[in-house]
């Protein structure tokens, strides 16, 4: 465990007599390095999905998960970041109704406090 020790050493001769000495220690264990990317995934809307002329907003629900912890959630449209996240599963409101019609992708990037970086499959809807 980490922390400041005091180590002591003693020697006892054939008469039992002692000499001890001792010595401040501080130790600091090294901690493993976090080389693994977050997981991430966009769970709604579903790869091909079509919205509908008089859809107003689209949820794009994302999930994540990290083996220490997801610090940040970015949201892509087509290239273009449309939306940041600190929370681990969140919830974006993509408002839809004057959108021109075409071919949208959607990826989303999760990110850990040790720069790690995962991305999602890039999912395609149409309007």
């Amino acid at each position: 465990m980490d922390g400041a020790y005091t180590l002591e050493a003693r020697a006892y001769d054939a008469a039992n007599n002692v000499k001890s000495t001792s010595i401040g220690v501080n130790v600091k264990n090294s901690a493993v390095a976090d080389i693994i990317a977050p997981v991430v995934a966009i769970t709604s809307p579903k790869d091909g999905t079509i919205i509908s002329r008089y859809t107003k907003t689209v949820n794009i629900a994302v999930a994540s998960s990290d083996n220490v912890k997801v610090t940040r959630i970015e949201l892509y449209i087509n290239g273009y970041l449309a939306a940041t996240s600190t929370s681990g599963s969140p919830n974006f409101t993509w408002y839809t109704q004057n959108l021109a019609k075409g071919t949208y992708r959607l990826q989303a990037y999760a990110y850990d406090a040790a720069g790690n970086i995962g991305s999602s499959y890039r999912i395609t809807v149409y309007k």
